[in-house]
């Protein structure tokens, strides 16, 4: 289920990278017409978008990396159970595993 929300997320992330790829250049193409005053508003804007969005890559990136993080930890604790009968505290495994999973869901959600 989670995979799919952040597969989810990636998808949406990308047509909106596109969709901010038309906006500008749209907005090149009204500042390349516009006046001198319009064209430096515009101009302005476009940068700012710019750097929203460059920011919201870079949040995404992040959280990227902390979510892969957080799924080896999973990883090794499932590892760990498989290789290690003696700590068969399925309990504690349980618990180990859905406190991971919050930590994750929570990322992924800006927490």
């Amino acid at each position: 289920m989670f995979c799919v929300f952040f597969q989810s997320f990636k998808e949406d992330l990308q047509n909106r990278e596109n969709q901010l790829k038309t906006v500008l250049k749209t907005g090149a193409e009204l500042k390349s017409k516009a006046s001198a005053a319009d064209a430096e508003t515009i101009g302005r804007q476009l940068e700012e978008m710019n750097t929203s969005w460059s920011k919201v890559v870079r949040m995404s990136d992040r959280r990227t990396s902390r979510l892969e993080e957080a799924l080896k930890d999973v990883i090794i604790i499932i590892s760990t159970k498989k290789h290690h009968p003696e700590t068969d505290d399925i309990s504690l495994l349980g618990r180990e595993t859905s406190q991971v999973c919050a930590h994750v869901a929570g990322m992924a959600v800006g927490r």
